[in-house]
């Protein structure tokens, strides 16, 4: 090192210092020549120690900032760290010029010059940052610098803050550099609406020619404005002292200000000259046919003026390309003179002209005079400006690609919403029955053909000969069995004999309807977080999870998988997505997430949600289990019995019940106190309250069973029809008067189970209550006077007091009233996705994390529901088993320009992809099922990912006795009577496999007599098949006491498991038709039901022998292949 290098100044053995620059408000900058790259860069140290608190928060929020932002108009870090001497460090890029300079010599731009110079990169800068959460909330001129190039870079992002972050802290409340900082203190609420406010004054400043020192200078310069040269309205909104009336975030700016622009330039007729070289006019001359050179000049001229587009070819070579009705001229801007001058001309065809056009930006307001070869120069000043509008134009046209982009889900599920209700106005769902028959209250209808519980709304209706419409609610779905709750049905109007139930279009809107309204609120950042719509639009964006956090101690009875997994779910500060393959613990996950997180953040509350309510009940009674199930609050529609028994007392309904009571109690207590401070009987006092309380009653109820009776009348006369009015109109008026008489039967329940509770209360207080309780209204209302004729002091205030007491246990009539109050007091809210949607109150409600179960068979917009009232995200699916129902057409959807694998695609589908590592997890140790289902699930389904903890020697003694290999495929292929039959409806059963099952059932029966019962599920994929199963076991010889036995279809048992599963193929025949059990999902659930043993009965010769997609194939490899586990039982005869 010679002795000139020894006396500079260095950091770090590797920045030479070439300048010390003035220092800023928190920090010392130096000119620096970086020795490993030989680049000049500027070197950012604190102004004071770097044991400052401050000074150490600021360089810390500006090296995450720019460590996560990188855009062509932010300043680039290089190097962080810290100096020989322990000082915080930043190198940055070096950027010699800054605003403020510019300013200070008198610069004053016109707003086009403004808008490409400074303007609209501050704006896609501030957009850049406001997407990735982060607002700068100090910009200013002295943080504004251009390169060498004179691009514009934002810098100094000291006190920027991550608007996600937990409190916006008091450090930098404050801060800010006045009057370019608006005077609000900054809570954190409206950060981004600081920055518009900035990127305004800084605007002002800048189409002024002034730098200002104090607010009272703004008004005088906005008078001086015009508003046809700059954007006045929106600098005045954007200048407002209340930050509600900015503009919220840049993007929201960046469109106005995009508009304004358009219009500005739109009325700015520009011209430009081109010159076309000797070379391209001859060659344009004989494209044209040997044209003379002025004549083809002319042609040029026209034809680029004709329908002019254009755009960038080379920035750097200053090349465009010029697009006319057929020419394609290709330009470069000559640096000695302010011309254009072609590089070369082609004739394009027609069609291809357009194609061209379409990827360039239209420039209705630009002309263009063409020069030939040797002509003088003339009218050539407008280069620049042109320049100027076609990158504004072109970075207008990206920015929108971009929003088209980010906005595709957005308008697919549009699209599939608006599709949806199409089905449903034009294509009812129609299910012919073969009878229908009493059953207590209900009705049970016999189907023809398979019935899909997912596909099944929750009401029907039935139109009877004389034109009236029957309504039924549906309660329960079997083999091909409807158990129906009918609503207005009199007296032998059950039909007979066969007929056609359909669906209840208005019913069926309803859950497309809220659907709708989370869609919109989610896109019009109306949801409980703005980071959700960035999340969908830009997956890759969501914020990592927090690393650490979980007490020690907690579950350690799990195994390492599930507590790394709990970990991060605890520290998620946007959105997790889980995989979890059947048997991984997914309900388990679920409850012990639940339970850490109300445990480290006690505050919190939870919404929980799935698309069925047997997986949500999975987790309310695991709660249960664990001590906490009193802090869940369970919302449901009106079909109470598809809830888990235990989970009923948590239903909203009974909550708002007790809370009611309870709020009545203690507003009794305290008139109690208050009539005891007075001196006066408590005891009389609390009577005549009870006592008023029962005449209000007694009156809400009579006036409510007035409105019925009226209803009832009306309904009668609606579902009959006037002739006039369609059926559809006559489903909708007569389903709102049975919606309206649902709701009046619930209050008169309410009205009338406190009218009893408080004459109760009244006839248990001696004679006084018994009398006040009379049935006499005179009795009453003369021992009602008490209160009246007391002269004690303070008796009529406390009668006031009375008197409110009485209004408001007259609005705890209406228990809806207050359920936003009883879900707001709720720790963890469950609900179907939605289900959720049925309770208004939720739509109020905001939680801090939200988890959905079973996310991979609800839709997108489903799922939106739960989602849109929460800041923070983990959903939990499995790809691999049955998606949503579905009744989209391909070629309606197509129309709508997405193709059905998108209009269907799940969260789970769209989101995982794309989504940074750590926001993604997949549980892979699955317990339920034994080794030998465990390890077929995993090879034929999850390409062998799958980790089976249970041994065979955990199976129950009689199933392995009685089925020694943990897979059995008992085949049909020797039997005459092993093919399939088809039924009415295009449903399948096959009687060969029925009698095989109920033999395999008897020998379970018998083996397992003195034991406690055994779990068996008998699957099929067929409602027919199903319904034989179950009239071939109601009809056995003897009953099975020692089994538990649930027979039902794949789809309808999703998501429940049994000691033994029995799975009946059903398709047999000679076509080699396997049906819908072809798809790979409804095998994958069929298979992996069973804990210890999986028993298939089929024909295993045509299971192999299906060329079509055909999964059995690979499920009958894995059984051939592993002996040890698995065995093929051959049947010869029944």
């Amino acid at each position: 090192m010679d002795k000139e290098n020894q006396t500079v100044q260095t950091f770090c053995d590797r920045y030479a210092v070439v300048e010390t620059l003035k220092p800023g408000g928190m920090a010392r900058v130096f000119k620096v020549k970086d020795r490993d790259t030989q680049l000049t860069l500027a070197l950012k140290l604190p102004l004071v120690p770097s044991t400052d608190a401050q000074a150490g928060l600021a360089f810390r929020r500006e090296r995450e900032a720019l460590d996560e932002l990188r855009h062509p108009n932010i300043v680039q870090l290089v190097d962080s760290g810290r100096t020989e001497h322990d000082e915080l460090f930043l190198a940055l890029e070096w950027l010699p010029t800054c605003l403020s300079e510019k300013l200070a010599e008198g610069r004053r731009w016109a707003w086009e010059e403004f808008y490409a110079d400074v303007g609209a990169p501050l704006v896609s800068a501030l957009v850049a940052a406001h997407k990735r959460r982060i607002a700068h909330r100090d910009i200013k001129p002295d943080n504004l610098r251009f390169d060498e190039f004179g691009t514009l870079k934002v810098t100094d992002f000291g006190i920027a803050k991550a608007r996600a972050g937990v409190g916006i802290g008091e450090t930098f409340k404050q801060a800010g550099s006045p009057p370019y900082t608006p005077p609000e203190v900054d809570d954190g609420a409206n950060s981004f609406a600081r920055d518009t406010y900035s990127w305004a004054a800084v605007a002002l400043a800048c189409l002024t020619g002034t730098t200002f020192t104090n607010y009272d200078e703004f008004k005088h310069a906005l008078s001086a404005l015009s508003a046809r040269a700059a954007p006045l309205a929106v600098l005045q909104e954007c200048l407002s002292l209340n930050p509600l009336e900015r503009p919220a975030n840049a993007t929201d700016l960046q469109v106005q200000l995009d508009a304004f622009h358009r219009d500005f330039t739109d009325g700015r007729p520009l011209q430009i000259t081109v010159q076309i070289s000797t070379r391209d006019l001859g060659e344009l001359a004989q494209k044209l046919g040997d044209r003379k050179p002025e004549e083809s000049v002319g042609l040029l001229q026209r034809d680029l003026n004709g329908s002019l587009h254009a755009y960038i070819v080379s920035e750097e070579e200053r090349m465009v390309r010029l697009l006319g009705a057929t020419l394609d001229v290709t330009c470069k801007a000559l640096d000695d003179s302010e011309l254009f001058r072609t590089q070369s001309v082609r004739l394009l065809e027609p069609e291809r002209a357009e194609k061209e056009r379409r990827q360039a930006s239209e420039l209705r307001t630009v002309t263009v005079d063409v020069l030939g070869p040797l002509s003088p120069t003339r009218r050539a000043a407008n280069q620049r400006a042109f320049w100027l509008r076609l990158q504004t134009e072109e970075e207008h046209r990206s920015r929108e690609r971009d929003r088209v982009a980010r906005e595709k889900w957005f308008d697919c599920w549009v699209a599939v919403l608006r599709e949806k209700d199409r089905i449903q106005k034009n294509r009812r769902l129609r299910i012919a029955f073969a009878s229908m028959r009493s059953q207590g209250n209900n009705a049970v209808a016999l189907c023809e053909g398979d019935l899909n519980p997912d596909e099944l709304p929750d009401s029907l209706v039935y139109k009877l000969p004389s034109g009236r419409l029957l309504f039924f609610e549906v309660h329960r779905v079997f083999g091909d069995e409807i158990t129906l709750r009918p609503l207005n049905l009199h007296d032998d109007e059950l039909p007979k004999g066969p007929g056609v139930l359909e669906s209840n279009h208005h019913a069926q809107s309803q859950p497309v309807s809220r659907q709708r309204t989370a869609l919109e609120n989610v896109r019009r950042d109306r949801a409980a977080s703005a980071d959700l719509k960035t999340i969908l639009c830009d997956p890759a964006s969501a914020r990592e999870p927090d690393q650490g956090g979980m007490p020690p101690s907690f579950a350690n009875d799990l195994n390492d998988e599930k507590r790394t997994l709990l970990e991060r779910a605890l520290g998620v500060n946007s959105i997790l997505m889980v995989e979890g393959p059947p048997g991984t613990g997914k309900t388990t996950f679920i409850a012990e997430l639940i339970g850490l997180y109300l445990r480290v953040f006690p505050d919190a509350r939870i919404l929980l949600s799935s698309q069925t309510h047997t997986a949500l009940d999975h987790v309310i009674i695991k709660l249960l289990e664990k001590g906490i199930g009193q802090d869940v609050v369970r919302i449901h529609g009106e079909r109470l019995e598809k809830i888990d028994e235990q989970a009923r007392p948590f239903t909203l309904d009974n909550k708002t019940r007790t809370w009611i009571e309870r709020a009545e109690e203690r507003a009794r207590d305290y008139l109690r106190t208050k009539a005891k401070q007075l001196g006066m009987d408590a005891e009389e006092v609390e009577v005549v309250v009870l006592g008023e309380q029962r005449h209000i009653l007694l009156a809400e109820v009579q006036e409510q069973e007035g409105q019925l009776a009226a209803l009832i009348d009306s309904m009668a006369e609606k579902s009959a029809g006037n002739g006039q009015d369609s059926d559809a109109e006559v489903v909708t008026k007569t389903s709102t008067l049975l919606d309206e008489k649902t709701q009046i039967n619930e209050l008169l329940q309410v009205l009338k189970r406190r009218l009893k509770k408080v004459e109760e209360k009244l006839n248990a207080r001696g004679s006084y209550g018994k009398a006040v309780a009379s049935p006499s209204a005179e009795i009453s209302k003369e021992w009602m006077g008490v209160l009246d004729k007391s002269d004690v002091p303070g008796a009529a205030h406390l009668k006031s007091q009375v008197k409110l007491q009485l209004e408001w246990f007259t609005r705890l009539g209406a228990s809806k009233n207050f359920h936003g109050a009883v879900l707001g007091e709720a720790r963890v809210v469950a609900g179907t996705c939605v289900g959720l949607g049925n309770v208004q109150a939720i739509g109020e409600q905001e939680f801090e994390l939200c988890i959905v179960d079973e996310v991979s068979k609800a839709t997108a917009t489903e799922t939106l529901i739960p989602m849109s009232r929460s800041k923070r995200w983990v959903l939990v699916g499995d790809p691999k088993q049955l998606p949503p129902y579905s009744e989209l057409d391909p070629s309606k959807v197509l129309e709508q320009r997405f193709p059905i694998e998108e209009a269907e695609a799940t969260l789970l589908d769209i989101l995982t992809p794309h989504l940074p590592e750590s926001c993604k997890a997949q549980l892979t140790e699955q317990r339920r099922m034994v080794a030998g289902i465990g390890r077929l699930i995993s090879d034929v389904f999850y390409d062998g990912k799958l980790v089976t903890v249970r041994k065979v020697t955990d199976r129950s003694p009689v199933a392995a006795k009685l089925h020694p290999r943990e897979v059995e495929w008992h085949t049909t292929a020797a039997l005459r009577q092993r093919r399939d039959q088809e039924m009415p409806g295009r449903t399948y059963k096959n009687s060969t496999e029925a009698a095989i099952i109920q033999k395999i059932l008897e020998r379970l029966d018998e083996a397992n007599r003195g034991r406690a019962q055994l779990s068996v599920a008998v699957i099929a994929g067929y409602s027919a098949q199903v319904n034989e199963l179950d009239q071939r076991l109601r009809g056995a010889a003897k009953p099975f006491h020692n089994l538990d036995i649930v027979i039902n279809t794949v789809d309808a048992f999703q998501g429940k498991d049994a000691d033994i599963c029995i799975y009946s193929v059903t398709r047999s025949n000679d076509k080699g038709r396997l049906g819908f059990q072809r798809e790979v999902p409804r095998l994958n659930v069929a298979l992996s039901r069973g804990r210890d043993a999986l028993i298939i009965v089929g024909d295993d010769d045509f299971c192999r022998s299906v060329n079509s997609e055909n999964p059995f194939r690979s499920v009958l490899a894995h059984i051939d292949n592993n002996p040890a586990e698995c065995a093929i039982v051959s049947h010869d005869r029944i």
